[in-house]
Parts: structure tokens; sequence; C-alpha cells
């Protein structure tokens, strides 16, 4: 799975998520940055349960069957993701503000959705609400529609107040 509906909030795959002070149960001090890299669907109607990264290794932590390095992956029931973490990033609207094209198309004040922060980079990959020519982002979005942009270029849209 790609995403997933949690205590009313979409989550997906390539969120960033930073952990509070229970998350220390984890072996996480307070404030530090994972991101989400898998979800799987589990036992029950709205179950699930969320594979976690973090960049360091952290004793008791594994492998999520074999996608990340030992000691670097965790599995959390989806119920009790917010428990121990606050969402940072998931799924939020972004405009272009500044000068920016693709394939001779400017993009300058074009709307899109923030799929996913790169880890240990200021780049995001952004899918578009039109064809932009240009890639899936690893299948996280539509064919196209979707292509890696700086965060000095991304300006964060509140959607309840429509900017």
């Amino acid at each position: 799975m790609k995403s997933a509906k949690i205590d009313g909030r979409v989550i997906r795959v390539g969120d960033t998520i930073t952990s509070n002070e229970k998350a220390g149960s984890l072996g996480l001090p307070p404030g530090r940055k994972v991101g989400i890299v898998a979800i799987n669907k589990g036992a029950g109607k709205g179950k699930f349960t969320i594979g976690i990264a973090n960049k360091d290794f952290i004793e008791g932590w594994h492998s999520l069957e074999g996608l990340l390095r030992t000691g670097s992956g965790y599995w959390l029931d989806g119920d009790q993701l917010f428990k121990y973490f606050k969402a940072d990033r998931l799924s939020e609207s972004v405009i272009i503000k500044g000068d920016f094209s693709f394939r001779k198309k400017d993009l300058k004040g074009k709307k899109g959705t923030l799929l996913a922060t790169l880890p240990d980079c200021d780049e995001s990959m952004v899918e578009f609400e039109e064809f932009v020519e240009g890639c899936s982002c690893d299948g996280l979005g539509k064919a196209g529609h979707c292509l890696v942009v700086s965060h000095d270029l991304l300006e964060f849209v509140d959607i309840e107040k429509g900017k």
C-alpha cells in the first residue's frame, strides 16, 4: 500500500514524522525525524501496520523484513502512530513560487501535492494537478504528473483558508 487513512489523516509512504516525548520507549529521543517507508494492511477493518525508518542504528530495531539495513526499521501499529509521533508533512498542497520550468514548460504558480521529502537534501517529490511530462516519483503519484522540486521553490498552501 502507498497510503492509508489513520485517525482521519492520510499518510503516505515518503511522509516525514517527528518523534515526541513518548517515543523514548521506542529508543528515539524527542524531535527525531523518521520516514514512513511501508504501509501494510493489518488485521481488521481500517487497521494498518506502518514501517518507519531511521538513518541511525537503534538497538532493538530491525530491517522491516529486508527493506532496510538491520537496526534502522521499526513496525508500528497504525493506531499508535500519533501516540509516538507528530506529522511534519502529510500530503500537503504546494504552489511553485519561483521560476521553474521543465521541458520548456513554465511551472511557476502551478499547484501540486507534496508526496515525499527526500532524505538528507532540500528537495521533495511533488505531484502536479496537470500533466507536466514528468515521472511518477517511484509510483507515489500519477505518471507524467510528478517532478522532484527544490524546497526553496515551494510554498505550502493552507487548504482550509485557500492559501
